[in-house]
């Protein structure tokens, strides 16, 4: 099963882009965010956001011209998650990179169909960009202790994917959500952690204070077992319909201790 789920990741990642149509279709930037949302809604994403790419995301030998990116999100079953670290759960992780991969690809050939420049990331193998920060730019939701977004509609279980372009957008703005509030106390992610790769204070990494994971002590094992989960599957954001009622809750906390 893994090696059939690797092999389909490998074709996405070397199939060609269709040829970028010599007719260019002229729009509104307000019109062109809504069609894409409608396109890549219809098409295996879960969530849509648009934001400016900034210099910071872009990792180092790489070279981005293009202005905007298109964050896509699919989500992962709950079910399946809550196998981890099992292989259903494995599974899921696998699939839903897949998809995420089919998600971008579809899109990024539909924008190129409309005379645009348009191309989609290179999976989660290698990317020029920097996803997490892209997606809560694009208001995904804000990082959690355990590394990943933790998002209003499906908490930390969402993969990301993504298409940079130039066609004209409107950004959407970053959430305020407030995760902070919850991960400082809660300790779950890194109890559950088999690896000790989550640390439990934020920490000063490239100028920024932030929650960090240990990559050197994470992916060893992640790719051992074609994708881990152990993290997902304990954080209470996790849990089916509770993220957005959690979310309300530190929110009114947040305003009742302002007062």
């Amino acid at each position: 099963y893994f090696k059939e789920r690797l092999e389909e990741c490998f074709k996405n990642l070397q199939q060609a882009r269709v040829a970028i149509s010599t007719k260019k279709t002229e729009d509104t930037a307000e019109n062109w965010v809504r069609r894409i949302k409608e396109f890549a809604l219809e098409n295996e994403a879960d969530e849509v956001g648009f934001t400016e790419i900034q210099p910071e995301w872009i990792y180092d030998g790489f070279e981005i011209k293009q202005k905007w990116i298109i964050m896509l999100g699919v989500t992962e079953s709950y079910d399946k998650v809550k196998t981890a670290p099992d292989h259903e759960s494995n599974k899921e992780v696998l699939d839903q990179y897949n998809r995420g991969h089919r998600a971008a690809m579809k899109l990024a050939d539909w924008l190129r169909k409309q005379g645009w420049f348009a191309d989609c990331h290179k999976g989660f193998l290698g990317s020029p960009i920097a996803m997490v920060p892209a997606a809560i730019a694009a208001g995904f939701g804000e990082l959690g202790k355990h590394g990943s977004i933790i998002s209003r509609k499906h908490g930390p279980r969402i993969r990301l994917g993504y298409v940079i372009t130039d066609i004209p957008l409107i950004a959407d703005k970053p959430e305020e959500l407030f995760v902070d509030d919850f991960c400082m106390s809660c300790k779950l992610c890194t109890r559950e952690c088999p690896t000790d790769a989550i640390h439990s204070e934020k920490q000063w990494v490239r100028g920024v204070k932030k929650w960090y994971v240990s990559f050197d002590k994470c992916l060893p094992y992640f790719n051992d077992t074609f994708g881990c989960n152990i993290c997902i599957k304990a954080c209470p954001f996790s849990l089916p319909d509770v993220s957005a009622p959690l979310f309300e809750k530190l929110k009114r906390r947040r305003k009742s201790s302002a007062k």
